[in-house]
């Protein structure tokens, strides 16, 4: 069978299944690779058993939207911080419910408490962040890989 290249409903456990299917390939295929050089230790053995704070960028995106969805549905995801590039033509509130209703996602995914959308470039000092968002991001979220 071909996969589908429209939205289908989806339940939260098969997402789950093939999240860990995901990771357990990751894993597989990243065991005995060495740690490069500025790391100071690999990716924590905790990472899928403890309250996770994410920052998600392009979350308006196709992939993005995705990845949104299943961070807003995972219990084990305590905050989704969506940094996205500021646009002039509409808020990043409308382009996300956009992004949303494109693909099939359920919008209310979007009433959670632990989303945080947040507009700036990754490029820019600060995400070109305000300071009390870049303050809130800093002390959220762990030190990036």
């Amino acid at each position: 069978m071909e996969p589908s290249l429209t939205r289908t409903s989806t339940s939260f456990p098969e997402l789950e299944r093939r999240a860990h299917e995901m990771l357990t390939m990751v894993s597989k295929y990243t065991t005995n690779l060495p740690i490069p050089l500025g790391l100071p230790h690999p990716i924590p053995g905790d990472f899928q058993t403890h309250p996770k704070i994410v920052l998600l960028t392009g979350s308006t995106g196709s992939l993005g939207s995705y990845l949104l969805e299943l961070l807003l549905q995972s219990p084990s995801v305590e905050r989704v911080w969506a940094l996205n590039r500021p646009s002039e033509k509409s808020s990043l509130s409308e382009r996300q419910i956009n992004a949303f209703k494109e693909r099939g996602i359920d919008e209310d995914l979007l009433r959670s408490a632990k989303l945080r959308l947040v507009e700036g470039t990754v490029s820019r000092e600060m995400f070109g962040l305000g300071e009390r968002d870049w303050y809130d991001v800093s002390l959220s979220i762990p030190p990036l890989l």
